[in-house]
Order: structure tokens, then sequence, then C-alpha cells
């Protein structure tokens, strides 16, 4: 905001110092008593130069007094008259003193009670006009230079306050534009303050028009785990509706507010999309709450518990005993074990981050681990005969691959790449083994767990079916049972 506020100074203060410079130097003398017509042109430049730096330097403090002062006073009192009066006021009696400086000092015309009285009807007509002026040049250089139409999505930058407002163009007048924003909020921008914003017209490409959500979440969930698991549930949402998929959504970390961190979900749907906005904004939202549950997250809402005993953790860092447990509990082939039994399973996780289109295992492999998918995305992977890699799955939050490595030690039988940033669980060999030695049936009820998921994905890749006799013999010598 600060760095905007300063660029918006930069010109005028660079004309005003050059010619203030020129003045005080004396560059330009004054044109003599007797100047001729061979005097002229220096007269005027002389006459021009002196005009300038008084006007640029009421330009200058005006522009100061708006990036420092109104900016900010009038974007907290939009509508209050009294305040844009006095703001209209100020700068019409800045530009009087810099007039009257130009008849006194420039063309040494002496000060009258006419003349003041000249001055006071400027800076009158100036206060009540000075708006309606703005706006008026304000809609002639937007009617000219306009890029942008009724039924548009855009989005304006306020330079001065470093605020961007998005939304569709509903209605277009000489006095306001008029969007129609996120959840069919109205936002109506007067012309006058048009001048100072960069305009981003997203419906100019004919490829693809943005889409934007906004969430909130609570100061203790970190940056990097919202955006991993934002960037993941949009990513999931975008199979399911017609966005235009060579453009990755982007997570923006917008700004805090009184309930946290805000953030903006942006994505591209096809221009033939938009007539079905709200199926995309259902499956969206839908994807979004289901990420955020599986990692025990809720977004932010206004706190008013009173708690009798220690505050319970309202988001979950999944580092937690009680964390990994449920997480154990959420994998088919576990949940016949105890709750003990599934601690000692527990305590043995191996946490493992990766970053977006890191290989985590990889076919014909060697490993006696397998993973649970805690939050992100990842692909699956075969090699086909000829030597190339087919996509045959995608693994959501949730979502546990490797078992069949961890129970016969078996090769890796995927590929599995991580489509965005992931966090993952490992179970190691060790994790389970006492439990096989301990309990002679948990090898039994794996089995047929694992022998009906492994057939389900048989079907999908087209390989052989195994059986679950088969599979429990396995096991049993991989453990030396």
């Amino acid at each position: 905001m600060i760095l905007a506020r300063l660029k918006s100074i930069i010109l005028p203060l660079t004309f005003f110092i050059l010619t203030f410079v020129v003045v005080v130097t004396n560059q330009i003398s004054p044109p003599p008593d007797n100047a001729g017509l061979s005097d002229l042109p220096m007269e005027l430049l002389f006459y021009f130069v002196n005009i300038f730096m008084f006007i640029s330097g009421a330009f200058l403090l005006n522009k100061i007094l708006q990036s420092v002062i109104w900016d900010d006073i009038l974007s907290k009192s939009t509508g209050n008259i009294f305040v844009v009066l006095l703001n209209d006021f100020i700068s019409s009696l800045i530009y009087s003193l810099a007039l009257a400086l130009v008849i006194v000092g420039v063309f040494n015309i002496k000060f009258t009670n006419q003349i003041l009285y000249l001055l006071l009807v400027y800076l009158l007509l100036g206060t009540v006009t000075r708006t309606r002026i703005l706006e008026y040049f304000s809609s002639l250089a937007g009617n000219v230079e306009r890029t942008y139409l009724i039924g548009d999505w855009i989005s304006i930058l306020f330079q001065s306050s470093n605020t961007v407002i998005s939304g569709e163009v509903i209605e277009l007048t000489r006095k306001h534009l008029r969007l129609r924003g996120e959840n069919n909020s109205l936002i109506t921008v007067p012309s006058n303050l048009m001048s100072s914003t960069v305009i981003t017209n997203y419906s100019r490409n004919q490829n693809s028009t943005p889409f934007t959500l906004v969430y909130n979440f609570d100061f203790s969930v970190s940056t990097r785990r919202i955006k991993r698991i934002l960037t993941a549930a949009t990513k999931e949402a975008l199979t399911h509706i017609s966005f235009v998929l060579p453009n990755e959504p982007k997570i923006i970390f917008l700004k805090t507010t009184h309930l946290g961190l805000e953030y903006l979900i942006k994505v591209w749907l096809k221009p033939n999309a938009t007539d079905d906005i709200e199926n995309a904004i259902s499956i969206l939202n839908e994807k979004i709450i289901e990420h955020l549950t599986k990692s025990g997250i809720t977004p932010a809402y206004p706190k008013e518990d009173i708690f009798y005993a220690d505050m319970p953790i309202r988001n979950k860092e999944v580092r937690t005993a009680n964390d990994r447990i449920e997480l154990i509990k959420r994998i088919p082939i576990f949940e016949t074990l105890s709750e003990n039994e599934i601690l000692q399973i527990s305590e043995k996780l191996i946490e493992h981050e990766y970053e977006k289109e890191t290989i985590i295992i990889k076919q014909n492999d060697a490993g006696d681990s397998m993973f649970i998918l805690t939050e992100g995305l990842s692909e699956v992977f075969i090699s086909t005969d000829s030597g190339s890699n087919l996509k045959v799955g995608q693994l959501v939050p949730g979502d546990f691959f490797g078992e069949m490595s961890l129970l016969t030690g078996e090769k890796r039988m995927a590929t599995i790449i991580a489509s965005t940033d992931v966090l993952i669980y490992e179970i190691p060999k060790d994790a389970i083994s006492r439990l096989l030695n301990t309990r002679i049936d948990f090898a039994d009820e794996i089995a047929n767990i694992i022998v009906q998921r492994q057939n389900e994905n048989a079907t999908k890749i087209k390989s052989t079916e195994i059986k679950a006799e088969s599979l429990l013999k396995r096991i049993k010598h991989f453990f030396g049972l």
C-alpha cells in the first residue's frame, strides 16, 4: 500500500522539482520592461515555467494529502457529504493560494479586494463543483479508453489503497460503474475514482473466464498447509466441472481479518461454462469442505465460546496421538483392531512432506511399508508393455497405497506421483509385525480385505485377480508366521 502511494506522487514531484530548480537558479530570466516582439518566446517560456511551478506544487500537495489522509478517510466515510465537501474545500483552497501566488509573484499584479473576491468565488465554485467536474472528465476518459463492456468480468486495483475488487459489469453510467461480485453482492464504483485504478478484463480472453471464492482460516493454521489443502481440493473439483484444465488454480493469501487469514481461490471457467456457475460453486465448496474435514480444519468463524476446562484444539496439525489414531481407523484393513492395537501402530507412523511432481514410490521398486495420503493429491501410474506410463487413478486425502508391499514384501505395483504438495504418513513393517504374531486371526482378516481391494483395482487395469488363500500364505511367509 505504501509503495502504491509513493508511486502516485513520483511524477508530480519530479515536475515540481524540475521547474523549481529552473526558477530558483534563474535559468530563465524575467522579461525586461521594454521587451519587444523578439523577446516574446522567452517571455512566454518564463511565464509558463513559473505558472507551472506553482500549479504543479499545488497538485503535488493535493496528491500527498489525498494519499496520506483523504483516501483512508473517504474509504471509511462512504456517502458522508460533509467529508467529501471538506476534501473538495481544502483542495480548492490550495489551488486558490497557488493562483494568488501566480497573480502576485509571476505577473507582479498588486493584490486587491477585487482579486480576493475572484479567489473566493473560485474557492466556492471549486468546493461545490470539483467532484462533478472530476466525474465528468473521468467518464469522458473512460468512454474513450474503456476496455470493458456490460457482461465482462473485470478486476479493479485501486492504486492508492492497493485494494482489489472483482465482478461482472452490470451497469455503466457517467457517474458510476456497477459490478456484481461474489455471492451476488452489488459493488458501485464512482467514476471519479476510476482515474487512479488498474483494470484487468478477463473476458477479453476468449479462452477462459476467471471465477473466485474466498475462505477465512484461523491464525493457528500455517499458510503452507492451507495452500496445500486448497490446491488439492480445487484440482480435484476441476475433474468434475467445465474448467480450463491447462490453467492452474491460484491460491492467494489476501489479507488478515478479524476472523483470521483470508484466502482467494481463483480458477478459470470455459466461456460456455458460465451458465452453470451455481453447479461449479457447489462442487468447489463441497470438495474444499471435504478436504478440510479430512485434515481436521474448519473455516474461521466468530468465536464466543466459554470453556470451563482446557480449550480444545480447533485446527489439527495431525501430529497428536489422537489424530494419528484417527488416521489409522480410516484404513479398512485396521478397522477390526482395538484402540490399544491402533495406538501401537500410530506410534510407528513416519511423516513425509513431498513437493508437487515428486515420485513417492516407483513401480517394481522394493518396499515393505504402506502410506496414508493426508493432504494433497497424487496420481497412480502403471508401466505398459510399450514402456510408457498409463495413468490409472487419482488418490485423495484418506486414501492409502502400498499395502501389498507392507504385507507381503512384494515390489511396488504402481508409481505414485504427487500432483500437488502432499503430506503423507508411512506405516513401516515393524508397526504391524507384533500384531500379526499375537493375533492369529488378524492375518486372515486383512487378507480378505486386501483381496477385495486388489480385485477391484485389477478390473480397472485388466490385471490378474488374486485369491485370499494365496495372499494369506504370502503374508505368513513374509512375517515368518
